[in-house]
């Protein structure tokens, strides 16, 4: 008898997505769907390759990417503080004049971009690092971007943290939007849904989730994943990342075109 062959998706394996993660364990969803946890850049390499069918994706990256629509309302979004997505520096932001990007994240790179210019008022200059190898010591008047849990593992090393969700807010007024999901129009309507029930599962189940996160003095995970972070795409939210993307496409210089640098949560 032929086995059918699973679909593949890609998942970002950072803390915001264990509520996802975990309504997927279980046996009906395994049987029919392959999981691969890769970090926010990766996810959409993968769905560009056609390596992958389904994918959450950073909403940075949606206006490159073709043949794909949004096949939930869940997402990754916050409404405020987001704790996880942060400039970080020595020195007050009115002393910054170079910021260091993530290299995994082109969504908060823009993000940051849009707030220097239309939030914060000033003119600075960029460079980019991949800071998931180790959280950049900083020079005179110079911030970095850190997305997930590496603000969790970094944050105490700097002095000043300015939150990118909260700043966003303070200036739209709108949630904002870090990651959707989508898959190309091949998929059929089946797998849709078990991907949308096994979502919702998680989301529904946070709780869950919190009995097995180790326990940090740190970081209040129970805030985190419970108001921090929001997991539907409501009307609000949708007009939120409509509002980016249309940023985006207006300043067009703000959108780093390099090859290999799209992603984030």
């Amino acid at each position: 008898m032929e086995t059918k062959q699973k679909l593949k998706i890609a998942l970002v394996g950072y803390t915001n997505t264990l509520p996802m993660q975990n309504g997927m364990k279980n046996e009906a969803f395994s049987s029919h769907f392959e999981v691969q946890m890769l970090n926010p850049a990766d996810c959409v390499n993968a769905y560009q390759k056609n390596d992958v069918d389904i994918a959450l994706v950073p909403v940075g990256a949606l206006t490159e990417l073709e043949d794909y629509q949004v096949i939930t309302d869940i997402c990754i979004a916050c409404d405020g503080e987001v704790n996880s997505v942060a400039l970080f520096s020595d020195e007050p932001i009115e002393s910054i004049k170079t910021i260091i990007l993530d290299s995994h994240s082109r969504t908060s790179n823009n993000l940051v971009k849009i707030l220097m210019k239309k939030w914060w008022k000033k003119n600075v200059e960029y460079s980019k690092s991949d800071v998931d190898i180790s959280a950049p010591g900083l020079h005179s008047n110079q911030g970095v971007i850190l997305i997930g849990d590496k603000v969790f593992r970094h944050q105490h090393l700097y002095k000043y943290k300015y939150d990118l969700g909260r700043a966003w807010k303070e200036l739209t007024g709108k949630p904002f939007v870090f990651a959707v999901w989508i898959a190309r129009n091949v998929v059929d309507k089946n797998s849709k849904q078990l991907l949308n029930e096994a979502l919702q599962k998680g989301i529904e189940n946070i709780d869950e989730v919190l009995k097995t996160i180790e326990k940090n003095s740190m970081v209040d995970y129970d805030q985190y994943l419970n108001r921090n972070i929001h997991y539907k795409l409501t009307k609000d939210a949708r007009e939120g990342m409509e509002l980016f993307i249309s940023y985006m496409k207006k300043e067009n210089a703000l959108v780093d075109k390099e090859p290999n640098f799209a992603g984030e949560i």
